[in-house]
């Protein structure tokens, strides 16, 4: 995997802290070693959050009255699709 060098200034306090979490008694390596686990757990939390707010969407809808819900002929549909696919190639 190509690597790529981040170099960040930080504010001494932050300094301190990374100074804390790595080397001997710490609990990562190198601050380089911190870094790449804050961002995988960054990254990590943003699926999460994404994953919330798509179960939040479906919920609201699963819940709605079944009165609400429209009946599909499920072949007919396939049909339109490809119809509405076909016209998209051609218009390219």
């Amino acid at each position: 995997m190509k690597q790529n060098r981040v170099n960040a200034n930080l504010p001494e306090s932050l300094a301190y802290h990374v100074n804390i979490m790595c080397g001997e008694g710490g609990f990562y390596d190198s601050a380089s070693e911190y870094i790449r686990d804050l961002i995988r757990q960054d990254l990590v939390r943003i699926e999460h959050e994404k994953t919330e707010r798509l179960k939040a969407k479906l919920v609201a809808r699963i819940n709605r009255p079944v009165s609400e819900f429209i009946k599909v002929d499920p072949e007919s549909a396939i049909q339109e699709f490809k119809q509405r696919c076909r016209a998209k190639r051609k218009a390219k």
